[in-house]
């Protein structure tokens, strides 16, 4: 039987996916101890018209006989492990919430049903709102950071401002990148997650583009000012004048940070188009490499994706994201699907592991 496709849900609507209803239990099965358990029913909350695939991270297991039979991926349904019989039931369903609950457009369940191989029966619902993403601001206070690119955040939390900007750095050295917010030339600097300000400094003035990264190996991240083709970097998280000037590229670059060679080391890389102008030390002067990756509507995030050590070029697609594992041209490494396309995302190291991953603002 084939899969269900990815549902399309709009502002209300009454949505059955894959109503084959369920199979009759298996004549030859063994006694079952336990009916079987339904996991990663977490409660979603998607934009209008946006895809989601009900099957997306839920599994079921069957305990019979001491043993657990896993259900693990949506692929597998079908896949002749003892105990699963085609799809389960699963039904949409939402409804307009009363004026109390406006925070969403719609909200409902997605309802679940397994069978065992001995004719057990399990029902678990699933919790989803809908939003019309396209009349509530694109910045809001809360984020959601994940250690993987798995469904469900590590650390969700309140912090700053809806105008206020977020910078991810690593600012005590401690390996774990947090999140700073700027409200004009001041920047809010926290202890941990989601904690409140440990310190707070003044740096450039308002209209200021602001970058962050660790400019002199220090292992700490501090701040740099851009003001047209000219980088005012800073060594301490301090105010006072910048203590390095380097001037790179041309005014109206786009322009990204990164450790490109492994040194410990920030640079800069800009781009022109589909075309990244890499520079491997804080000097001026032209590239030391140019890769040609994506296209040039693209978003482009820069991390750690594998672990080397080296930051490289991600290319972000509404949400899916095409990961570059070198600065090099060529097809993605990886290409994974995250979050909402209306999220602002940010990446860092949640978790000093030596990989950067993802956090989306919502």
């Amino acid at each position: 039987m084939p899969l269900p496709r990815p549902a399309i849900v709009g502002l209300t609507s009454l949505l059955v996916v894959a109503g084959a209803g369920l199979p009759a239990a298996a004549s030859s099965a063994p006694p079952d101890n336990e009916p079987p358990g339904i996991f990663g029913l977490d409660g979603i909350l998607i934009c209008a018209g946006e895809r989601f695939d009900p099957l997306s991270g839920v599994s079921v297991f069957d305990d019979y006989d001491g043993w657990d039979l896993p259900l693990v991926t949506a692929e597998e349904w079908d896949a002749g492990f003892p105990g699963v019989h085609d799809e389960p039931e699963i039904t949409v369903s939402l409804t307009t919430p009363p004026p109390a609950r406006q925070t969403v457009a719609n909200f409902g369940r997605v309802r679940y049903a397994a069978r065992d191989l001995d004719g057990a029966v399990t029902h678990a619902d699933r919790w989803i709102g809908v939003e019309n993403c396209t009349d509530r601001p694109q910045l809001s206070t809360r984020f959601f950071l994940s250690n993987t690119w798995g469904p469900t955040a590590t650390h969700t939390f309140i912090w700053g401002g809806y105008e206020d900007q977020a910078l991810v750095g690593d600012w005590d050295g401690d390996w774990i990148d947090t999140i700073a917010v700027r409200q004009g030339s001041a920047f809010h600097v926290p202890e941990g997650h989601g904690s409140e300000a440990k310190r707070t400094i003044y740096y450039g003035r308002p209209g200021d583009v602001v970058l962050r990264g660790d400019w002199d190996g220090d292992g700490v991240d501090t701040l740099a000012v851009r003001r047209g083709n000219a980088y005012h970097l800073k060594n301490t998280i301090a105010g006072g004048p910048a203590d390095k000037v380097v001037h790179y590229g041309k005014a109206d670059d786009a322009v990204y940070v990164g450790d490109w060679d492994g040194d410990g080391v920030d640079t800069l890389a800009v781009r022109r188009g589909n075309a990244y102008h890499v520079r491997n030390t804080l000097t001026s002067g032209v590239a030391d490499q140019v890769a040609y990756y994506g296209r040039a509507a693209d978003v482009t995030l820069v991390g750690d994706w594998d672990g080397d050590g080296r930051e490289t070029f991600a290319v972000r697609r509404s949400n899916t994201y095409y990961v570059k594992n070198a600065i090099a041209s060529g097809v993605a490494d990886t290409v994974s699907v995250y979050g909402r396309a209306c999220d602002a995302v940010l990446v860092g190291d949640w978790d000093a592991d030596g990989l950067d991953t993802l956090a989306v603002r919502r």
